[in-house]
Parts: structure tokens; C-alpha cells; sequence
């Protein structure tokens, strides 16, 4: 499975045209979803989120540990432009699904600003976990 593409959109299944080659980024023609072309299995995912994120020196130090850090002391920073999105999508007394949801950076944003019911979705053990010690409404996916 470690070379296989997607041939076609993985929601509609109509044609797709690459938009970036270096990150092997494609676009449906039809439903405009833009999505990697890449088919990973689950050793190869897990492989680069530890890499990215949970090794000694994970590649997105920086921002992985300075955000979860500023959490754990209350800080919610999800600046400027994601701030303005979210204000002017989600309404107080909304449910919201966040797939992806990490720490919970944007799960606290959301439960500390607003009336909302919240919940987080992620595939990465360690993180869950993190942001379950935040208080973050979060559950773990597992790969079949």
C-alpha cells in the first residue's frame, strides 16, 4: 500500500487535478476537496505524527510544546485569523466536531468563549490524552 494513489476523489469519486507536487496535494473537480494523493497505512501515519509531534525532538517542538504548555497555564493563543473565522462561523449555543482537535487548543477556545457543546476528535494516543488532562471533550479514534 506504500505507493498507492488516489485516482479519484475519495468523497464524490470524480476526477481529481494535483495542485501541489511537493505535498502530493490534489483537488476534486467536482466537489473542489482538497486532500493528499498519498494512501498511507497506519504504520506510515504514525510514523510521521511521532515524528512531528511525539519523538525527543519532534520537528514542530516549538509549537507543539509551547502550545500545550501556554494551556496547561490557561493561555488559549489561536491568533488572528483563526480567531476572526471561528467568531464568524460558530454561534454561541452551536455543537461543533473537530476532527483533528489535538491538545484542544481550539476546544478550549471554544468551550471558555462561547455556549457551545464541543467535542474533539483524534487519532494520536499521547495527544488525546493531553488535551483529557485539559478538560477537553476528546476521544479516541483507532485505525481498523
Amino acid at each position: 500500500m506504500k505507493n498507492e494513489l488516489f485516482k479519484k476523489c475519495k468523497v464524490c469519486k470524480s476526477s481529481i487535478t494535483k495542485i501541489n507536487k511537493q505535498h502530493h496535494l490534489v483537488k476534486c473537480n467536482n466537489c473542489n476537496l482538497i486532500f493528499c494523493e498519498k494512501i498511507y497505512n497506519e504504520e506510515e501515519f504514525i510514523a510521521v505524527y511521532n515524528k512531528l509531534y511525539n519523538s525527543l525532538k519532534p520537528q514542530y517542538a516549538v509549537h507543539s510544546i509551547k502550545e500545550f504548555k501556554d494551556l496547561q497555564n490557561g493561555k488559549i493563543n489561536i491568533g488572528y485569523h483563526r480567531k476572526r473565522i471561528i467568531n464568524k462561523t460558530v454561534k454561541n449555543k452551536s455543537k461543533v466536531l473537530e476532527i483533528g482537535s489535538g491538545v484542544g487548543l481550539i476546544g478550549m477556545y471554544l468551550t471558555k468563549t462561547k455556549n457551545i457543546i464541543y467535542q474533539g476528535i483524534e487519532i494520536d494516543e499521547e495527544t488525546h490524552l493531553k488535551a483529557k488532562g485539559l478538560g477537553i471533550n476528546s476521544i479516541m479514534v483507532i485505525f481498523l
